[in-house]
């Protein structure tokens, strides 16, 4: 018996996160600019990070030599 060819296939997985934090501010305005700062200085770690999944999000495509 012999075996199929295999086929090769570019796989792509996007994955969905999000970065949140609490922060004390005056207003909206300035929570948006301390959030800026925070992610300029510190980047994601100075936030939660959380994935809002993957699965659903797959695509393959063939690849044609």
């Amino acid at each position: 018996m012999t075996k199929a060819a295999l086929k090769r296939y570019d796989v792509i997985v996007t994955e969905v996160i999000i970065h949140r934090a609490s922060i004390a501010a005056a207003g909206l305005h300035e929570a948006n600019e301390l959030a800026r700062e925070m992610w300029d200085e510190d980047g994601p770690e100075a936030f939660v990070t959380d994935t809002l999944g993957r699965t659903d999000l797959i695509i393959a495509d063939e690849v044609t030599p």
